[in-house]
């Protein structure tokens, strides 16, 4: 005899209740994404995915937990897929960015998938966005692992574009700056954790990871630039002790590593040492991506100095061929991207101030758009289109 919606569940003959169809079980996020109940249907599902391009990025994650169910397994890569497109859309207005497949593969995988992922793709690609964006999608807090000061810098003003975000970077001087850094950490106010692998590897964030209000927070341990595991081991040692994060934190805790060169050898010792899981495609195992990582655009080019002129950066000027117009007005856009290695800090800045001065020159006498000084002119300024960078360790 069928019971009242909302009545009292029937008991089965052993004592157990027995649900009724119209009585979802409660949800947990936390099982396998195949054992989630169906409670949408999938017409009102198919909905809420065309209206992805329209949400706020805070409201992804409601989606992705309806992705979670069991009837919804099957749209999982248009949800991500749509959901990344939402992000690339907010970072960058107006772009004509669109996801790759591999992109889509890797995040559904972390997401979804409870495994582990080494993506191997050229520079430019946009493996950045993909672990970026899983605390947005998840809500989850990701610990990123970076081997430099500078690239932690671009990845924490990369990653606050996103709203909703809170992102922290760590490093000795910061630490000491902010004495509470950690603790705060330990609260998990922050989205995204950006620190190197000597403080990944320190005592007082290892305690703080121990936290079991913290780990029941992290959702993604990601590294990249992951080759630098294999060709610093010898003076980063901490480099090759990352895996033993793995000890420490939870077993739903997803790795994702990336690189744009990683050999056999490299990727066997990525592998073997940076806390991966073995290698396979089902749940809690690690699945590897190899994309192209030919780079046609890209080319070396070697220019010998004149005898007796070592200090003449004459030899650059070829670089700035295409900074005019026929017109004589400035086309910084035109100038390609370029990366010039200097050995030693005031040789570099000597460098960019021949270059600079040699912009200001080319259109001192245009009557159109000039190169300037001005830093609100951020498109024409001449200390913006020709940058110093000089790299240390992220400690």
């Amino acid at each position: 005899m069928p019971r009242a919606i909302g009545s009292k569940p029937a008991q089965k003959g052993d004592g157990r209740k027995r649900w009724h169809r119209s009585r979802a079980p409660p949800q947990n996020h936390d099982d396998s994404l195949s054992t989630q109940p169906a409670v949408v249907s999938q017409t009102t599902f198919d909905e809420r995915i065309r209206a992805i391009p329209s949400m706020d990025l805070e409201a992804l994650p409601s989606v992705i937990d309806e992705a979670r169910l069991v009837e919804n397994v099957a749209a999982q890569s248009t949800v991500v897929e749509a959901c990344l497109q939402r992000i690339l859309d907010h970072t960058a207005p107006g772009s004509l960015r669109k996801p790759h497949p591999e992109q889509v593969r890797a995040l559904r995988r972390l997401i979804f998938g409870k495994g582990d992922t080494l993506l191997v793709a050229r520079t430019g690609f946009g493996k950045s966005i993909i672990f970026h964006a899983f605390s947005v999608l998840t809500g989850k807090i990701t610990l990123q692992i970076i081997p430099l000061s500078k690239l932690g810098d671009e990845q924490l003003d990369d990653i606050r574009k996103l709203s909703g975000s809170n992102p922290c970077l760590i490093t000795f001087e910061n630490k000491r700056q902010e004495r509470d850094l950690i603790a705060k950490v330990k609260q998990g106010i922050y989205t995204h954790v950006l620190l190197g692998p000597e403080q990944a590897s320190s005592k007082a964030f290892r305690e703080a990871l121990k936290s079991v209000e913290l780990q029941a927070q992290i959702g993604l341990v990601a590294i990249d630039e992951c080759h630098l595991v294999k060709q610093w081991e010898e003076f980063r040692q901490e480099f090759t002790m990352l895996g033993e994060l793995r000890i420490i934190l939870h077993q739903d805790v997803v790795w994702f590593r990336c690189s744009a060169t990683l050999d056999n050898e490299a990727e066997r010792l990525v592998l073997a040492n940076a806390g991966f899981r073995p290698v396979g495609r089902h749940l809690y195992q690690t699945e590897v991506i190899r994309t192209s990582i030919d780079r046609p655009d890209v080319s070396i080019c070697v220019r010998p100095l004149p005898r007796g002129k070592t200090d003449s950066f004459k030899a650059l000027h070829f670089l700035l061929d295409k900074c005019i117009g026929l017109d004589g007005t400035a086309t910084p856009e035109q100038i390609p991207k370029t990366i010039v290695f200097i050995d030693g800090r005031g040789a570099i800045v000597r460098a960019a101030m021949y270059l600079q001065n040699a912009l200001l020159k080319k259109t001192s006498d245009a009557a159109g758009k000039r190169y300037t000084i001005d830093s609100t002119n951020e498109a024409y300024c001449v200390s913006t289109i020709i940058r110093v960078y000089c790299t240390c360790l992220a400690l």
